[in-house]
Formats: structure tokens, C-alpha cells, sequence
């Protein structure tokens, strides 16, 4: 038991020190990843109507 909450303690006093950079990378990262899909569907859009056009 002892081990479990040590490891449990030192799992919280980690987040808590970086916490706002933590925030800022799922940040960075969702937005990427959403800009990247949105990007993807565009490029399909894109590509479906210039097939569409030939």
C-alpha cells in the first residue's frame, strides 16, 4: 500500500508543477490535430471537384 501511494503522490506533484505548460500542449496539440483534419477535408473537397471538373 505504502508503494501505491507514493506512486500516487508523486504522480500528482508532477502535473501540479507543470501545470500550465501541460495545458498549453493538449492545447497546441487538439488544435493541431483539428486544424490537421480540417485541412484533410478541404484537400478531399478540393480533390473531389477537380475530378468532378475533368
Amino acid at each position: 500500500m505504502k508503494s501505491k501511494g507514493n506512486h500516487f503522490s508523486e504522480a500528482t506533484v508532477l502535473p501540479t508543477a507543470h501545470t500550465s505548460q501541460g495545458i498549453i500542449q493538449m492545447a497546441g496539440i487538439r488544435s493541431c490535430q483539428v486544424y490537421l483534419t480540417w485541412d484533410n477535408a478541404m484537400l478531399k473537397m478540393v480533390n473531389m471537384r477537380f475530378l468532378n471538373r475533368n
